[in-house]
C-alpha cells in the first residue's frame, strides 16, 4: 500500500486530478450498474444461482448453488464494504485532486480525521 501512496505523492497536480476523475467515474459507473442481474457468482464464478430475498435496502440477493454463499449486485464492488455514501467518496476524490490536507478533507467530507 505504501508504494501506491508514494506514487500518488510524486504525481504532478494534473495527473492527480486525472486520477481523481477516474475514481469519480468508477464510482458513478458502479452506482449506475447496481440493478442488473449478475451472470455468475462473484466469489466462485459458478453460473448457477437462485433468488434469495432482498436486503434491508430492498435490493435483490442471490444464493450461489456452487459455494452456497449469498450475494447482491454490489458484492465485491468498490463501495461494497464502505459505510460511507457514494457522495462522500466523490467529495473525497475531489479533495484528493485538489491536494487538500487531510484535516480539511475530513471537514469537507464530514467524517472524523
Amino acid at each position: 500500500m505504501d508504494g501506491i501512496i508514494d506514487q500518488v505523492r510524486r504525481m504532478p497536480l494534473a495527473e492527480k486530478r486525472r486520477l481523481a476523475e477516474a475514481l469519480r467515474q468508477a464510482i458513478a459507473e458502479e452506482l449506475a450498474s447496481g440493478g442488473g442481474e449478475p451472470d455468475r457468482c462473484p466469489r466462485c464464478g459458478c453460473p448457477a444461482f437462485v433468488r434469495k430475498g432482498r436486503d434491508a435496502a430492498g435490493r435483490q440477493r442471490w444464493l450461489c448453488r456452487g459455494c452456497g454463499r449469498t450475494f447482491g449486485a454490489g458484492t465485491l464492488g468498490l463501495l461494497a464494504r464502505s459505510k460511507l455514501p457514494a457522495a462522500a467518496w466523490m467529495e473525497f476524490a475531489a479533495c484528493m485532486a485538489d491536494a487538500l490536507p487531510l484535516r480539511e478533507t475530513a471537514a469537507r467530507v464530514g467524517v472524523s480525521l
